[in-house]
């Protein structure tokens, strides 16, 4: 693998991008490369990886932000079936699928107005400590689940 699909790139503009970029500078080298995509909105529809890459997605959902899950292909517990698993464990799923339906757009444009500077560094703190233990052969937080935490 050339070295550049061993680097941490991360994706994005905003509190949250610019947050991680600082905290994580080059990163360490990892085995395959992670892609950290970050988005001070909402995050619909993460990303999917097509270059076989590990990948990681930050987002915020108003007051809260959600890392995660880390999805690295083959593995068990990619992002689509994490919004699976939330969706079914809602007794209100419908009424919720609505409401995210309606403002779908929107909340994907707006930044969270909860998203504080300080928040975006300790959330790039939690991403850091994930993605050493990643680079260390560890088992992050975030593998096969999202880990969610308040703004403020």
């Amino acid at each position: 693998m050339d070295d550049d699909r061993k680097r941490l790139r991360v994706q994005g503009s905003g509190l949250l991008a610019e947050a991680l970029r600082e905290h994580l500078g080059g990163g360490p080298e990892l085995p395959a490369g992670l892609t950290v995509v970050a988005r001070d909105g909402w995050c619909p529809d993460p990303p999917e990886r097509t270059d076989g890459s590990p990948g990681l997605t930050v987002w915020t959902e108003l007051d809260k932000v959600v890392i995660g899950p880390l999805h690295t292909p083959g593995v068990p517990g990619c992002p689509t079936c994490a919004r699976g698993r939330r969706r079914r464990a809602r007794p209100d799923a419908a009424a919720v699928a609505a409401l995210r339906d309606r403002h779908r757009a929107e909340l994907a444009r707006e930044p969270s107005p909860w998203l504080t500077e300080s928040a975006a560094h300790t959330v790039a703190a939690v991403v850091g400590a994930d993605v050493h233990l990643l680079a260390s052969g560890g088992r992050p937080r975030t593998a096969g689940a999202p880990w969610r935490s308040s703004t403020s």
